[in-house]
């Protein structure tokens, strides 16, 4: 087996997560990730994603969804915890902006910080690989990763939502978003689940796609009991 258990939230407690874990939730529109990780200080677990357009947040573990153990040993998720704390404490100065094109090397690997330049940006899923890459475990493989028409339809919808009021989105990383639509990989929150849940990452696009899939019909399963 090279994944992890898939847990129902509600009915599996998240006190059995030691250090690291990934959270999915959502529907069949939309799924979002975040991971669940327990602070060093307050030896509290909290979960860290990024809800949207300079909205990197720090919350209360969840009540729904599912859950999966990260393929790391202890040692290494514990570490990866810390860093995932260290990316929460640094965005609090500079919070990261939200975007299409993946940038896989968008945080500092010492502090935490956010590296992008001008009109670059995460999605919820690729928060999730940054955090990976800079702790030098890639996720997912971009080699041969196709662009999908329902992809290129939902980067349309973020730029529109992008661009309404209250997001506060400066035109010009507005306009750099415009551009990737249709040419940005678009990595999708279930495969990032498979692959951090996975000992044999990173995972390559026919590896990935059908192991998201399963998650993803697990995460709507558990919704509909």
């Amino acid at each position: 087996m090279h994944e992890r258990a898939i847990h129902d939230t509600s009915k599996d407690p998240l006190t059995g997560i030691d250090a690291l874990a990934i959270h999915l939730d959502g529907d069949a529109r939309q799924r979002h990730i975040g991971l669940l990780y327990v602070s060093s200080g307050a030896q509290r677990l909290r979960m860290a994603h990024l809800a949207w357009h300079h909205r990197l947040e720090d919350d209360e573990p969840p009540t729904g969804g599912i859950w999966l153990d990260v393929g790391l040993d202890d040692n290494n998720a514990l570490a990866l915890a810390s860093y995932c704390e260290m990316v929460v404490d640094k965005s609090r100065e500079a919070q990261i902006p939200y975007g299409l094109q993946y940038i896989p090397d968008g945080l500092d690997p010492r502090t935490g910080a956010w590296l992008g330049d001008a009109g670059e940006g995460l999605t919820c899923a690729t928060f999730v690989m940054a955090v990976f890459q800079a702790y030098h475990v890639p996720l997912l493989s971009a080699e041969g990763w196709p662009l999908r028409p329902e992809d290129e339809r939902w980067q349309l919808k973020i730029v529109e939502l992008l661009g309404r009021p209250g997001t506060a989105a400066a035109p010009d990383h507005i306009a750099r978003q415009r551009k990737y639509i249709g040419e940005a990989l678009r990595f999708r929150p279930e495969e990032v689940a498979a692959a951090a849940a996975s000992s044999d990452r990173p995972l390559h696009h026919d590896v990935a796609i059908p192991r998201g899939e399963q998650i993803k019909h697990a995460l709507l399963t558990t919704a509909c009991d």
